[in-house]
């Protein structure tokens, strides 16, 4: 298989970027269960586990005759030393820790069983020990987590290990044969690192490679359309719970009034922007739509956000600007350098605000300098990625007082229905309860949400089908056809 980029490194723990994750979660190291996507779960290294009533304690048996790597058994000091490490401070791995705040203790109940406490029924702690592959105390024990050897010389349980690493050109995963399970599909998978994807896909027409991981937005559909791909490879795509939007400070006149924000959002043409940005690859959304549930319709209705903004105090004459008290509205809208698709996004968005009245800055900045200016509040508008899971809280974006609520967003009907999702509810229920607060957030929009980017990538016809695992496969399914 051909990858973009070379992963920082190989432990699914410590904040991972995107191959990191993809390589290593649930082939090199596996965790206690498995999230389904009916929103159950399934045992990994835990043969079988319960919940108690309050859904406060997990109790986990752990698989007899589990091995690591380098051939030392699995302990349940192993599952503990995991838990207590990652979640230190040393650790450096910020999402993980947010997804285990509600974590209280881990006890050891035996050799092999764990018990682990919330402080509280948490969906995000139940996400997170799915997400969270299970450490070796002996290898990691020294030393702090970030800054281990082995976060590049993984040893994990999974039933593929990492043979060879060649920086910056390819590494070797290959079936690990005291695996507890059945064995991976596949005997053997090189990863090779290769930025030109133009010379990425050249070898998948020449039949060189069996997966290309990721195909860039622009070559959907004419350079996926020869007859040589079609013949080789099927097309997979996928909806990863990502959405593109432009966060608003609500701190700032007039993006304090909440009809001025809906007036915005309908100002702009988040098909033509999607097309513009990611050549038509993904889904324009109006709102967040997460945990199954779908958002509100989008809307293009420019003629009706003219007159919103009229009757909000923003009148204008002729095709002049919008005036408020007096003087011109103009707004300033932070977009990322560097990406040709935040680019053309940020412009179709200045294009469209421009068309109803609303002058609009671009100021573009690497992400620290964006960073800075979103914590200090110097900004009207930011365009914005966010990625997580499909059931995730969106707490830090939209509470009031999140950690990433940069635009000082608050909404008393969003803060209840985001802490009623914290709580662990059947799958119809959340299901509804995201629809609520997709509902919520349009009616009072924090945000201007633009779309969902989709991930393409192409499969080799004999390979067999994998599971999906977030946004790609199941690396352990990953291997040919059977005969």
């Amino acid at each position: 298989m051909v990858i973009e980029t070379e992963p920082v490194h190989l432990n699914p723990g410590l904040d991972p970027d995107r191959w990191g994750y993809r390589l290593a979660q649930d082939a090199i190291y596996e965790p206690l269960w498995r999230a389904l996507p009916d929103g159950t779960f399934e045992p990994v290294l835990a043969e079988r586990f319960s919940i108690d009533e309050e859904g406060r304690r997990f109790t986990f048996h752990l698989r007899k005759g589990a091995l690591f790597h380098d051939g030392e058994p699995l302990h349940s000091l192993d599952v503990a030393f995991t838990f207590d490490r990652l979640r230190g401070r040393t650790s450096h791995a910020a999402r993980i820790q947010a997804a285990l705040a509600d974590l209280d203790r881990v006890e050891l109940a035996g050799p092999d069983a764990v018990r682990i406490w919330a402080t509280r029924p948490s969906v995000a702690l139940q996400q997170a020990i799915a997400e969270i592959g299970i450490l070796p105390e002996h290898v990691f024990a020294r030393g702090e987590l970030a800054y281990q050897a082995a976060n590049r010389r993984p040893v994990g349980t999974g039933p593929l290990r990492l043979r060879e690493w060649e920086r910056g050109k390819r590494l070797v995963l290959e079936r690990f044969p005291g695996y507890w399970g059945p064995p991976a599909a596949a005997d053997e998978i090189e990863v090779l690192i290769d930025q030109d994807m133009v010379r990425a896909l050249g070898r998948a027409r020449r039949g060189e490679i069996d997966l290309l991981g990721h195909v860039p937005a622009e070559w959907v559909p004419e350079q996926l359309d020869s007859p040589t791909l079609r013949a080789h490879f099927r097309t997979v795509r996928t909806n990863p719970a990502r959405f593109t939007f432009v966060v608003w400070n609500t701190a700032h006149e007039p993006l304090d009034d909440p009809a001025v924000r809906r007036a915005l959002g309908i100002a702009i043409d988040r098909t033509r922007v999607l097309h513009e940005a990611r050549h038509g690859v993904g889904r324009a959304i109006a709102s967040p739509s997460l945990g199954g549930a779908k958002g509100p319709v989008t809307r293009f209705d420019p003629v009706r956000a003219s007159a919103t903004l009229e009757s909000a105090g923003l009148p204008r004459s002729g095709d002049g600007p919008r005036m408020r008290g007096g003087r011109p509205v103009r707004l300033t809208l932070l977009v990322p350098s560097g990406s040709h698709e935040a680019g053309e996004a940020g412009r179709r968005v200045a294009e469209g605000l421009g068309k109803i009245g609303i002058a609009t800055d671009i100021a573009a900045g690497d992400l620290g300098t964006i960073l800075l200016r979103l914590r200090n509040g110097k900004f009207d508008g930011a365009l914005l990625e966010w990625t997580g899971r499909d059931d995730d809280d969106l707490g830090p974006l939209f509470r009031t007082g999140g950690a990433q609520n940069f635009g000082k967003y608050s909404d008393r009907d969003v803060d209840a229905l985001i802490d009623q999702l914290k709580r662990p509810a059947p799958q119809a229920e959340r299901r509804a309860l995201f629809g609520r607060l997709s509902g919520a957030l349009d009616a009072n929009p924090p945000a201007l949400f633009l779309y969902a980017p989709d991930e393409v990538y192409l499969l080799a016809r004999r390979l067999a089908p994998a599971r999906p695992s977030g946004d790609f496969l199941l690396l352990r399914d990953l291997g040919p056809v059977a005969p």
